[in-house]
């Protein structure tokens, strides 16, 4: 494992402090066996820790707990360092750390409790720490239409589709969720993860750069996975071939034909005949279809 120098002295302090600890505890103790001990500290850990910052790289994160003495590792984060503790959610146990004790694997650190309010990390250098299938966390702005605009600090706008929301079947025409049905309010904080950015051309000097960040909410793309699944869910007009399969969020219903929205500023139509088999539907679109549904379709022309 390589390490920044002052990175390498700052975890070694970090380190030491987990030792005296430790032995300290154990000495104020009774005395147990190895395989009682171990066992009791698995049960009694809790589940959400407060933490502080050790180390930060590209594709990790360490850092450290007082209560209870130890080091945990985390998926990179925004912020490098930040005043008081914030809390952590364990997810794995196992093997051996670089201390020698258990090594544990925990989320990215929620935002610092101000006054009862959750405050967003800050992302300070776009370009480097946001790329595709960084997980962020930002505070939604609006829910409009078909898209929830979100923001975080410094200068930066994620926007949601729709369709970037919930996981379809493969069957073409299941589905019918609607997202944005009242269920994110505004200032509320929304964990997603970037398919792209883009910064905006600034309009003068004095002006500050805005980043655009495309993101998603799939469950199936909130676990980690590999930069290619996230870029791969973008939806292009180069990607939009005969017989493909897309899903679309439908932005009009109309008598005789339903408008949907496959990504951003692309829609097609469904005409009619293409909508369903079964007649009693034909006849009354709008009684079986509103705005914001998301529906799996495929192109047919």
């Amino acid at each position: 494992l390589l390490l920044d120098m002052e990175y390498s002295m700052r975890l070694r302090e970090f380190l030491l402090i987990l030792l005296t600890a430790t032995t300290k505890a154990s000495k104020a103790g009774k005395k147990r066996k190895r395989t009682e001990s171990a066992a009791e500290q698995t049960e009694s850990q809790p589940a959400e820790l407060q933490v502080r910052p050790a180390l930060q790289k590209a594709a990790y994160s360490v850092l450290w707990s007082k209560e209870p003495p130890q080091i945990l590792f985390a998926p990179p984060f925004g912020e490098r360092r930040w005043q008081g503790n914030r809390a952590v959610t364990v997810h794995t146990r196992s093997g051996k750390s670089l201390a020698g004790t258990e090594l544990v694997i925990a989320t990215c650190p929620q935002g610092a409790r101000v006054r009862g309010r959750m405050r967003v990390p800050a992302i300070n250098q776009p370009e480097q720490e946001l790329q595709a299938g960084t997980l962020v966390t930002m505070r939604v702005e609006t829910t409009k239409g078909l898209q929830m605009v979100c923001s975080a600090p410094v200068g930066i706008r994620g926007y949601v589709h729709a369709t970037q929301m919930v996981d379809l079947g493969n069957d073409v025409g299941s589905g019918g969720q609607i997202p944005f049905d009242g269920t994110f309010q505004k200032k509320q904080l929304v964990e997603a993860r970037v398919l792209s950015i883009k910064g905006t051309a600034k309009e003068n000097k004095k002006a500050k750069k805005i980043w655009k960040v495309e993101l998603t909410c799939r469950p199936s793309l909130m676990e980690p996975r590999d930069a290619a699944d996230y870029t791969g869910a973008i939806v292009k007009w180069s990607g939009l071939k005969m017989h493909t399969k897309v899903v679309g969020a439908v932005s009009s219903v109309l008598s005789s034909s339903l408008t949907l929205q496959v990504g951003s500023n692309i829609e097609g139509k469904v005409h009619l005949l293409d909508i369903s088999p079964d007649p009693v539907v034909l006849k009354s679109l709008r009684e079986n279809f509103k705005v914001g549904q998301v529906l799996q379709t495929r192109i047919v022309r």
